[in-house]
């Protein structure tokens, strides 16, 4: 009866720990499946605002030649902070505002008066891990089809906490 006891404790202590390694696998996997995910939206988005910029800096250069200038300088910041992101796994809340500022730097060029943007993040709050490619949509579509329509434009804001008084 002892044996029989002392096997079954061993045979249920290696099952449960067997259970915790298959477990932890799946984990494992459903982690990598969404860092893949998170690829795929970033190898998705980043072309369009790409071809989207070259063609302006083209329109720019035979009338605006200073103009199409700045926005090369611009695009090259946004290139940096982009690249030296792809190159991690992981991102940071403070890496992450400095590709929005960069890719607002952008659109304020073409936008002109009518984009005004705020960004009003702690310091403290910059080396927070942070998933890449979450704000930059948002704010894409937040100018696309929040601002660019008006013809007054607006303001971007983001903050700890924004109130939203007709800017998004």
């Amino acid at each position: 009866i002892l044996s029989y006891f002392y096997y079954s404790t061993a045979k249920i202590a290696q099952t449960q720990a067997e259970m915790q390694k298959e477990r932890a696998e799946r984990l494992a996997n459903e982690n990598k499946l969404t860092e893949a995910r998170l690829q795929l939206l970033q190898a998705q988005v980043e072309p369009h605002f790409l071809f989207n910029t070259l063609a302006n800096v083209t329109s720019l250069i035979g009338t605006q030649p200073d103009k199409a200038k700045h926005m090369l300088e611009k695009f090259i910041d946004y290139l940096r902070a982009s690249l030296a992101r792809t190159r991690e796994a992981e991102s940071t809340l403070g890496k992450e505002m400095e590709m929005i500022r960069a890719y607002l730097d952008i659109i304020q060029i073409r936008m002109g008066n009518r984009l005004r943007y705020q960004i009003d993040v702690p310091a403290s709050l910059n080396s927070l891990a942070f998933p890449p490619m979450l704000f930059q949509p948002l704010v894409e579509n937040a100018v696309k089809h929040g601002l660019e329509p008006k013809v007054e434009g607006g303001t971007v804001t983001i903050a700890e906490s924004a109130s939203v008084n007709g800017d998004v």
